[in-house]
């Protein structure tokens, strides 16, 4: 049975949720870092400003624990969030932007660090403390934490793999990539699936997704998710090039759209200049990637599968291990690249990919925020 926590339930968040849709940027200070890199492998935030074509390493790095695992984070103008998975021990941490300082949130109960915690969603509240949605995986469960404080349960029997947790309204909307954890195998169990909850915790509908397998994250503006299916390996864990971005609405509850990418889908980001803007593999077999960007208002592809963005390094080569990207509110580009056992490199694009500049980033970088 679906379940509801008693000391903090759904509707207490009616008054959050109508506001936030999306992460309020507000004016930018030159003191304040305009991008921030998440490296999942060394482990650390960093931050940087841009310089009118260069780019700025800003303050100093943060360091994670040396427990973490996570590949997202969530950041406002003075708080940045992000998640450990039950590798590591799930724990949310926080940061706060200005001084640094890290405080960590834990799951409840014996087995709390088992819960496999999620993409973390931050629901920021004039007025009031800062909290996040976090997706707890292994319990099919979804969580509110506030920094220093114990992880409280929402809602309890939420899908099968959730990733990410998105507010609509009143409403939370999740995206579960339907895989078999419990058994082990990370097999699929079927197509991905919406699901929406209402205040007070019910199911109000569960959306699903045929013809898509691998589903990792999702954004939402206005009525409706943008869903990132990644797609699925070959056995020999090549990609298999059977990724696809979906527009689900949430209003009619329906796909209304269903895009092949032609290749994997690496990951989906926000950008700036109003685009979101997908990393992907180049096509079956390959690890190489390249830059498809998609349009909220006309639900279609700008560079597309036939004509994506190719980040080009300062000699003209192509660059072939851009596995995040996003862009700057005038149209310029920005990838992170992929090394696993040395420095990867935050590259500044024109909006063809033509080389601008590049600073160096850490191992296995996995995600960015641009304010």
């Amino acid at each position: 049975m679906r379940t509801r926590c008693a000391s903090l339930a759904l509707a207490g968040l009616v008054s959050v949720l109508g506001a936030c849709n999306s992460t309020p940027t507000g004016p930018v200070t030159p003191t304040s870092a305009d991008i921030f890199v998440l490296n999942t492998l060394s482990r650390t935030i960093q931050q940087f400003t841009i310089d009118e074509q260069t780019l700025v390493p800003f303050g100093s790095s943060f360091i994670l624990p040396t427990n973490y695992d996570g590949v997202s984070f969530d950041v406002t103008e003075n708080l940045l969030v992000t998640t450990t998975s039950a590798l590591g021990g799930s724990q949310v941490i926080w940061i706060d932007v200005g001084t640094g300082e890290q405080l960590i949130s834990g799951f409840p109960g014996p087995n709390g660090a088992l819960a496999d915690a999620g993409r973390a969603t931050l629901l920021p509240q004039v007025g009031s403390p800062t909290g996040a949605l976090v997706p707890a995986r292994a319990e099919n469960a979804i969580y509110i934490v506030y920094p220093t404080l114990q992880a409280q349960l929402l809602v309890g029997g939420v899908g099968e793999f959730v990733e990410r947790v998105l507010p609509f309204g009143q409403f939370l909307a999740t995206i579960d990539a339907n895989v078999d954890d419990a058994g082990g195998t990370f097999a699929n169990l079927g197509g991905p699936r919406v699901e929406m909850f209402r205040a007070d915790g019910t199911l109000f509908d569960d959306i699903e997704i045929p013809g898509s397998l691998g589903a990792t994250d999702g954004l939402i503006l206005n009525d409706a998710v943008v869903l990132l299916s990644g797609g699925t390996s070959a056995p020999d864990e090549l990609p298999v090039g059977d990724g696809s971005v979906v527009v689900v609405s949430l209003t009619s509850r329906a796909v209304i759209e269903n895009l092949a990418l032609g290749g994997n889908g690496l990951s989906l980001e926000p950008g700036r200049d109003g685009l979101a803007h997908i990393a992907r593999t180049r096509g079956a077999g390959t690890l190489e990637t390249d830059i498809i960007t998609f349009s909220f208002s006309t639900r279609s592809f700008v560079n597309g599968p036939t004509n994506p963005i190719r980040p080009r390094n300062a000699d003209g080569s192509i660059i072939t291990n851009c596995r995040v990207a996003s862009a700057l509110i005038d149209g310029r580009n920005i990838c992170l690249t992929w090394e696993e056992s040395a420095q990867g490199r935050i590259v500044l694009m024109e909006a063809d990919g033509a080389f601008l500049d590049d600073a160096p980033v850490g191992a296995g970088a996995s995600d960015i925020h641009i304010r």
